[in-house]
Parts: structure tokens; sequence; C-alpha cells
């Protein structure tokens, strides 16, 4: 029996926090699985799905309004089999039905609330309403289902069919001759979408988009010109001066609602941070700009303080929401901040905007800091060195004082594959800055990934809570998964990783490819089967598991000297078609891998004497164009290289060896001569 008086519901035995908070609402909500869908069958009741997240604000508002009222409960219990769904638990589930929700109205979100006949097929949806909209709805839906319920099939056959062939019109391979012009109309037409005063995309809310921002890196070091990168650098200080990320604790809420980056949507999601931390490290290593590398490595201890567990896994988010009001642990009065910080107070205040630009409602303010610090600088008559100690005390007091705050809940759970992305991070944050503790960090998460979240076969569970892994792995999982491994190797040239990279992908190929279409289904063979079985194509705000596992084979097809992964990823990037040159936006990894694909990559092979020595002084340059490798006997890129002396290094492009060099000043000028 719960505090409302009504036993708690069948989610009391799951592990996912997000379904944990509506196990006491007086909805008899069944977990997904057979359970629900033979009661609905034998109760001949349609289903009602619903789906959120544990940091989403209006998934919290709708449980307050309609799923803790007895009412709407009563009217829920009545007349559906209601089914919470984790959508970061069940991302599959989440596509199908959202899938469905857009072809039906055109846009989609969460909460997702769809409506489907006891089999699972879909036939009405929507996302969040208030409770007396709510109601009508239920009731209507009933209507119909005991009325006009021929009419209802018809319908879910046609949203099923329509789920099923959604995606075909791009899995027609249509093989391109990539050229020059391709990579330079591709540019073109992603500039008309840019903001190239506040950065980011065009439009609200204003989503970081970090795949985009990674294109214009890789299109700038393809072409040779960084010249091309200003709005990258636009996009980069806008974003890290706004309100959109946590000027004292380190980390970037997951969209704007604005289009100046000032009101964030407060919520923090590990999959934005590891991809922004990585983001600004890659954007420090081309520019030497060290407020990018602040950023980089303020985002970086910020997971590790509010993220990590002890067992040296990611959590995956934290709410939006405190003592039920979104944003209340982020934001400052006047008063408050003049209490913490007494004399230094008018400098901090001006500098983050308290009262003016950083002003948004009820007397409170969000932090915002200058663009142009320089100006700022000079009018306040301070140095930068005299600035930097003054901000960071100022910070430390503000952080502490928030500490005392109700915080924000924390989905404590793990994911595989934005524990992967997050993983990557560290990895390469340890390479460009030569920092041992980030190395650290990265290999306890993959020993926790080996350990905890995958099997004796080479298998990835997706989920993993308080000692319980489950679901089994989607295609995320596994190509994350295998892209960090390979990032993983490049840091510590310890084979046992690569090893691994390549047993996953060989999982994958076993697994999940279709070798009709040339590309990767989302889910295993052996996975429940779903209305369809979908292939995540697009790009959004994390990259398609098919685009990486793409560019992951296109660099395993270097160190293992399989030209069929190579062939593979080629064939890959031809059942897109013209889509990256036309909508690189939404297809910006895919238009990465045609960089790759023309571009090598090349490959630099290190002695195991002092060869991490040597790549830890060439990591601080941007290179994403090259395979790094220790020269190991067993590994097929290597097993020639056996005269490499203890300070020489080879190097090969495009099927051609160079003689070896001796010091990094000759790997960078070899290297950047392969750029021209």
């Amino acid at each position: 029996m719960n505090t409302n008086g009504h036993s708690t519901n069948k989610l009391i035995s799951e592990t996912s926090p997000y379904l944990l908070q509506h196990a006491n609402n007086p909805v008899n909500w069944h977990p997904w699985g057979d359970e629900a869908f033979a009661k609905a069958r034998a109760e001949n009741k349609p289903l009602l799905i619903s789906i959120g997240y544990s940091a989403c604000h209006w998934c919290h508002v709708m449980e307050k309004e309609s799923f803790t009222s007895l009412h709407v409960a009563s009217v829920m219990n009545k007349y559906f089999v209601c089914i919470k769904v984790d959508r970061e638990e069940r991302p599959d589930i989440d596509q199908v039905y959202m899938d469905a929700v857009r072809s039906l109205n055109g846009t989609g979100g969460w909460p997702l609330n769809c409506f489907a006949l006891p089999d699972g097929r879909p036939f009405w949806g929507g996302t969040y309403f208030p409770s007396d909209q709510w109601i009508q709805i239920l009731e209507r839906i009933n209507y119909l289902w005991q009325n006009k319920n021929t009419d209802l099939i018809r319908q879910a056959e046609a949203v099923s069919e329509g789920i099923q062939q959604q995606e075909l019109y791009s899995v027609r391979p249509v093989r391109r001759d990539d050229s020059t012009e391709d990579i330079t109309e591709t540019w073109e037409n992603l500039k008309r979408g840019l903001d190239f005063l506040k950065g980011g995309l065009k439009g609200s809310p204003k989503f970081p988009m970090p795949i985009v921002l990674s294109y214009m890196l890789r299109y700038a070091a393809y072409i040779g010109r960084s010249g091309v990168l200003d709005p990258l650098w636009v996009s980069l200080n806008r974003m890290a001066c706004g309100g959109i990320y946590d000027q004292i604790g380190g980390g970037f809420s997951r969209y704007s609602v604005d289009e100046n980056w000032k009101v964030p949507h407060f919520e923090k999601m590990l999959y934005d941070n590891a991809q922004l931390a990585l983001l600004y490290t890659e954007g420090w290593q081309i520019s030497k700009n060290d407020f990018y590398r602040t950023i980089a490595e303020d985002t970086l201890q910020f997971v590790n303080r509010e993220l990590t567990s002890s067992e040296g896994a990611f959590y995956s988010s934290i709410d939006a929401d405190s003592e039920g009001e979104e944003g209340k642990y982020y934001v400052w009065t006047e008063t408050e901040i003049r209490e913490v910080l007494g004399a230094d107070a008018d400098l901090i205040i001006r500098y983050y905007g308290i009262g003016a630009e950083g002003y948004w409602e009820n007397d409170n303010n969000i932090l915002v800091s200058k663009i142009d610090l320089a100006s700022f600088l000079v009018a306040e008559g301070l140095s930068a060195t005299d600035w930097n100690e003054k901000l960071k005390k100022a910070n430390a007091l503000l952080l502490d004082r928030r500490t005392l705050r109700v915080p924000p809940g924390k989905d404590d759970k793990v994911l595989a594959s934005w524990n992967a992305l997050m993983l990557k991070s560290f990895s390469e944050a340890s390479i460009a800055f030569n920092n041992d503790d980030y190395l650290k960090v990265a290999e306890r998460n993959a020993r926790f990934l080996l350990t905890y979240m995958s099997d004796d076969h080479d298998r990835l569970f997706h989920s993993w809570r308080n000692g319980t892994a489950r679901i089994n792995g989607f295609l995320e999982d596994y190509a994350f998964a295998i892209d960090a491994f390979i990032s993983l190797y490049q840091a510590t040239f310890n084979l046992a990783y690569l090893n691994q990279a390549m047993r996953w992908t060989q999982v994958v190929i076993d697994h999940f490819y279709n070798e009709d279409q040339g590309i990767f289904y989302f889910t295993s063979d052996e996975d429940e089967p779903l209305v369809a079985r979908r292939f995540e194509l697009h790009d959004g705000v994390t990259p398609s598991p098919n685009s990486v596992m793409a560019r992951s084979l296109v660099r395993l097809a270097v160190y293992f000297e399989k030209g069929k992964y190579r062939e593979n990823a080629q064939r890959a990037l031809d059942v897109l078609g013209d889509l990256p040159l036309q909508h690189p936006s939404s297809f910006a990894n895919w238009a990465v891998l045609r960089l790759d694909l023309m571009k090598g990559p090349s490959s630099v092979v290190f002695n195991l004497v002092d060869g991490l020595e040597q790549r830890k002084r060439i990591g601080t340059s941007f290179l994403p164009f090259v395979a790094l490798a220790g020269n190991h006997l067993d590994l097929p890129l290597t097993s020639y290289y056996r005269e490499v002396t203890k300070t020489g290094v080879f190097i090969c492009s495009d099927r051609q060896c160079y003689p070896p060099v001796q010091s990094p000043k000759e790997i960078l000028l070899l290297l950047d001569s392969f750029e021209k």
C-alpha cells in the first residue's frame, strides 16, 4: 500500500528510475512485456503505451496532473491496458511509436502517449495533454473502440505499414562517384542552415547538435583551411557563455528554449556532455584557445563529480526540476549572490549579467557570461590572471552554496551506449591534454562495461542498475562501444581493446546486418519482434549507430587489413545516396564518413618502447584522418614493421609507405603534407 492508500502497480519490480517514479500511481501500469499483451487480448482492450524518461519536465507535469489523479486513473484502468516505457531503456519501442505519432500528427515528443491494438499496432497518439483534455481523449478512444472498431483496425494496419515502409526510400543503393565538388556542395548546403550570428542552427529552440559542429572541424581539416570555422567558433563561444552551460558547475543542459542560448531546458544528459566535452577538446586542438580547454575540462569534472558511480559507470541524466520547479536549483537572485560573495559581488554580478542580460523571471537570474571577455577586463581594469583567480574563487563559493539546495533528481541507470560516448570523450581528452587521470577514468569505465554489461559471448547488455544488467544490446550499444574502444586503443596501444572492438564487430555483423540492404538493423535478430524492425539512419542529438558503425569499419579495415569492411562502409554510404549532400544537418556523421573514405585514413605506427611518449607529443594536434598504432607483431597492420627503431615511426597513406621519421615535428609535417 502506498501513501495514497492504494497498492503499488506492476512497475514496482522494475529497475528503471523513470518506471519506479510511476510505481505508486493509481494507474495500473504494466511494464512492456507478454503479460500486458495477454491481458489486452483476454479483455479485448486497446493498449495505452505511455513513453517518457526521468529527466523529462513535461513527463513529470503529466504525471502530476493525470497519472496521480484517482479519477483519471479510474478511466484509464477501466478502458485500457496501460503500459509505461522508459525510452532510454527501450529506444527500439520508442522509435516505433514515435514514428507512428509523427506519421499521424506531423510532430512528436515526450511524454509520448500512443493507443494500439492488443497486438501492439498503433492507431492514434500524441504527446502531453492537460488533464481535462486527456479524459476527453480517453473517452473518445473508448467510444471508437466499442463502436467503430473496424475503422481503428484499418487505421492501425495503415500506420504499421507506413512505419515498416518509411525508411525504404533511403535504403535503395545509389552509387555515387564521390568528388571534391560533392564535399564542397555538402558544406554549402550546411551553411544555409547555420546561424552565423548566434551559433548553431537557425531558429529556436537551439540544440547544440555536436555532430554537425564536429563535421565542421573535419571538413576544415579535409580542405586544409581553418578559415571556414568561423561559424564553429561562434557556436562554441555562444554556447559556453550562455545559460545552456552551467557557469559554476560545468556541464551543458539539453537545449535552449531561445535562440540566444540563454534559457535552458535544465535537464543535463550524459550523451550531450560526452559529445560536447569531446567537441571542445577538438576545438582546442585546432585553435589552442584555452577557453575551450577550460570548458572541456570543467564538463569532464562535472561528469566525474555528479554522474559517476563508485564502480566507474556513468549515470544517465539529471532532472530539470527540483522542489517541483524547473530550473530552481540553478537560478540566482541578486540578493543571494551578494550574501555569498560579499565585497566581490558587484564584479561578479556585472560579469554574469545579474538583473540585466541574465534576468529571467520572478527576480531570478540565469548565469550568462561575457562573450567579449577582453573588453570586460579592460572596463574593469583587471588583468587576465587577476580575473581568473577572482572568478575561480567566486564560482567555488557559489557552487558550495548551491549544494545546500535541494538537488534535482538523478537517473542513475547505466546505458552502455551513452557510457561508450563518455568513455571516448575521456579517452580523447587524455590524449589531447596528456592527462593520465582522464585515461584512468576511461579504462575504469571500460572494465565496467566488460565486467558488468557484457557476457562471455561478447554480447552487450543495454542497461544496468543496482547490480542488474538487462535488455539485449542495441546497435547503438555495440557501435558506440566499438568506436570508444578504438579510441582507447589509440590512447594506450593496449591491443586487448582493439581486439575487443573486433569481436563486437563480428557480433554486429552476425546479428544486426541486413545483407540485402547493406546496413544494420537497430535490433538484433535475437530480440523480440516489434511492429517493425527498423534501421536508424538519421544523425540527431546522437549520431546514427549505422554511421558510427560504418566509420569504425573504415578504421578496423586499416588495422586488420580487411578490405571487406571498407567495402561495407562504402556500401552503407551508397544506401544514403544524396541525403548527406542535400541534408547535411540530418546526416552529418554520414558526411564525415564520406570524408573518411576519401581521405584515408593514414596509418602511423609507433614502436612499443617509447611509442606512447611519441604519441603524447603529437596528441595536442587534431588528426581526424589518422589511425595510430603500436608495433604489435600480431596485428595485421603492424606485423610488417619489425624494423621500427627505438625512435622511428612509420607512416603510410594511400597505399604508400614512407621511410621512418624520428621526431614529432617530422610526423606532423609528413601528415600535414597528406592534407594538401
